[in-house]
């Protein structure tokens, strides 16, 4: 990774094969990544796409009503994204949810197009050092991540 990028650079050298039961990171190790609150408890990871956008999965904010393939979604009111520690517990940028928008073809059973995305009432302030963007594919990528790449997986469980 480039120290000098301006986005998606993390200093951590050793990747770990697990997500259940990983490690605690240095704080800023991977400063894009939020954590999604609904109703006050902890629900969903996210990443920084700017000041005010958020990216993530469609399945954190739907569900089906077992009536049929009907999708409910959560109200943004009750969602709130906190942002600046690898911490769950400590407060350093919480800001309320404007708009979640879910892939239009999101299947709920197989999770094909698990992708939505969140506009932030307010934006974070991102001269905290503690923030940062993630990095996005160029367009000229075909196929992204390159076949046999080792990738990383972030959250809280």
């Amino acid at each position: 990774c480039d120290p000098n990028a301006s986005c998606g650079c993390s200093d951590k050298s050793q990747l770990h094969l697990k997500i259940v039961g990983g490690q605690t990171v240095r704080t800023r190790i991977w400063n894009w990544v939020v954590s999604i609150h609904v109703r006050n408890k902890l629900h969903c990871a996210g990443s920084i796409l700017s000041n005010s956008w958020i990216l993530t999965a469609a399945h954190c904010f739907s569900y089906s009503n077992n009536l049929g393939n009907n999708i409910l979604q959560i109200d943004p009111s009750h969602v709130t994204i906190h942002a600046g520690s690898n911490n769950r517990f400590e407060e350093k940028q919480i800001r309320n949810v404007a708009k979640i928008i879910l892939h239009p073809h999101f299947d709920e059973f197989n999770f094909n197009n698990d992708i939505a995305l969140i506009q932030l009432s307010s934006p974070f302030d991102m001269t905290d050092i503690t923030l940062g963007h993630i990095c996005l594919p160029s367009l000229s990528l075909y196929e992204y991540p390159p076949i046999n790449s080792s990738v990383v997986a972030i959250g809280w469980g």
